[in-house]
């Protein structure tokens, strides 16, 4: 029971004293924690889409990526977005995916390139997705994704995917190369 002294007059009679009784065993009885995922790591799995969304980061995933790609983005979501257009963001946001990249830009080119003009050669090194090739098509067009939402808009970029392959494994085959992708390049490490 409350203190009467603290409480304003309408609640100090019988009838307020009574609400509040019942309201405090109402807020005492709930488990609260039961509605609330206390970290990102505690989200449901059948629940990540709308994490997704709500963090918007929905250029970083794809819904058919391997969960713990998605989890990195999200668990990584505020850090992806305040570097977002700059060279250290497009490598922080691959790293999640468990790709690198090597980033050129126009005056450490030989011969120096046009002002603005960078060469970006992402290196895929992980599966993202469950039952296909290091480079497939989808990897490839998601990197270029991922590279075009982090990247600064006024950048252009000569854009190349590549693999260290260090053990025997099959790539199948590649993808078409797009138009804005300068070429495609497994390197034998």
């Amino acid at each position: 029971m409350s203190d009467l002294r603290v409480l304003p007059a309408a609640t100090g009679d019988l009838r307020g004293q009574a609400i509040l009784d019942t309201v405090g065993k109402v807020i005492a009885s709930a488990d609260w924690k039961a509605g609330l995922a206390l970290t990102l790591a505690d989200i449901p799995t059948a629940m990540l889409p709308h994490a997704v969304r709500s963090l918007a980061v929905q250029n970083y995933v794809d819904p058919t990526m391997k969960e713990k790609y998605v989890r990195a983005v999200i668990d990584n979501a505020l850090a992806i977005k305040v570097q977002e257009g700059t060279i250290k963001g497009v490598r922080f946001a691959l790293s999640l995916l468990g790709m690198t990249v090597e980033w050129t830009q126009w005056h450490k080119m030989t011969p120096v390139g046009a002002p603005g003009t960078h060469k970006v050669v992402v290196r895929i090194n992980e599966l993202l997705f469950d039952g296909e090739p290091l480079l497939s098509e989808r990897s490839q067009r998601h990197a270029a994704q991922v590279v075009e939402t982090v990247k600064r808009h006024s950048q252009d970029l000569a854009f190349s995917i590549a693999a260290d392959l260090t053990s025997d494994l099959s790539i199948g085959t590649m993808a078409a190369a797009p138009a804005q992708w300068a070429y495609f390049e497994a390197v034998a490490a």
